[in-house]
């Protein structure tokens, strides 16, 4: 609303429209059409189909999202990756522009990849039982969830359950490294940009709010490490981060890398000198997406 509550912005968007803001007077007549979505998108955007459903497990449902060509091929197996966050309170299970993924995920569906997008326990909009859920217990039933919903979409009978991958970015690129480390024989491959891989490296305001201190939940934190189980290693992994990310600083993936290279563990790793956690900069950004790119294309 304006200051003097005449007027409101209004902003739609959908997961084949990028978001469009309009003018309106209080009682809701809109004055102007303040953005307009290009032409150019919208051609790209309708040959993407866009499916929602629920994914029955045990004991609890998964809201899902799934990404599939419009002219998708059912009759033929498929490779598939897992696009994830997972973080408490998080919710990307939606009918709104994956900006600015919604186009690259064009390009890996051309490539015959379909996009599967899960929202597990701690996700918020499901209410307060179900976020809280999670408390005391990061990197555990999230990542079951991710895990089991994995499962659960291997057995479709247009999935090839040998060609499943996993990516995510900080929160995402933590639940990326647990669930290959905690189910190894169910991805062949994992993408974790600025991943925390230690709760104990992470700042307190965030992880003593859904962790407790290290003190009073020891078992808590020990499950939620990579460190802990880095041994457990089988997929390929690609590991990005910023020299100054301020948010997961760079420690969690050196403490983690070193854990890797003891166990003799193969990975792949890109360091964006003086970067922070969101990789800003055009160059940077198309540098990061053709890496991962052409890494999920070759290895999935």
């Amino acid at each position: 609303m304006s200051p003097n509550s005449r007027f409101y912005l209004d902003t739609f968007s959908s997961a084949l429209s990028p978001a469009s803001v309009s003018l309106h007077n209080a009682d809701g007549k809109r004055i102007a059409q303040l953005t307009s979505i290009p032409g150019k998108i919208q051609n790209i955007m309708r040959s993407v189909d866009f499916d929602f459903f629920t994914i029955p497990l045990p004991g609890r449902t998964l809201q899902a999202m799934m990404m599939k060509p419009a002219h998708f091929d059912s009759t033929r197996p498929h490779p598939l990756l897992i696009h994830t966050y997972g973080g408490p309170g998080s919710h990307i299970v939606r009918n709104g522009w994956h900006d600015p993924r919604s186009l690259w995920y064009k390009m890996l569906l051309d490539n015959g990849i379909l996009i599967l997008i899960m929202d597990g326990r701690g996700a918020s909009g499901r209410g307060t039982a179900w976020k809280h859920s999670v408390h005391k217990h990061l990197g555990d039933y999230e990542i079951r969830d991710q895990i089991d919903g994995v499962k659960w979409a291997a057995e479709l009978p247009f999935i090839d359950k040998n060609r499943i991958g996993i990516w995510g970015w900080s929160y995402g690129g933590y639940t990326t490294i647990m669930s290959l480390l905690k189910s190894p024989e169910l991805f062949k491959m994992g993408v974790a940009v600025a991943p925390v891989t230690d709760w104990r490296s992470y700042d307190s305001i965030y992880t003593e709010r859904f962790m407790d201190i290290p003190e009073s939940n020891a078992e808590g934190y020990d499950i939620g490490s990579a460190l802990q189980i880095a041994g457990q290693l089988q997929s390929r992994l690609f590991i990005v981060h910023g020299s100054s990310d301020y948010n997961v600083h760079l420690s969690n993936t050196m403490q983690f890398i070193k854990k890797l290279q003891d166990k003799n563990k193969d990975f792949r790793l890109m360091i964006y000198p003086g970067k922070t956690h969101g990789l800003y900069g055009v160059t940077t950004r198309v540098h990061v997406y053709e890496q991962i790119h052409r890494f999920i294309l070759e290895n999935l």
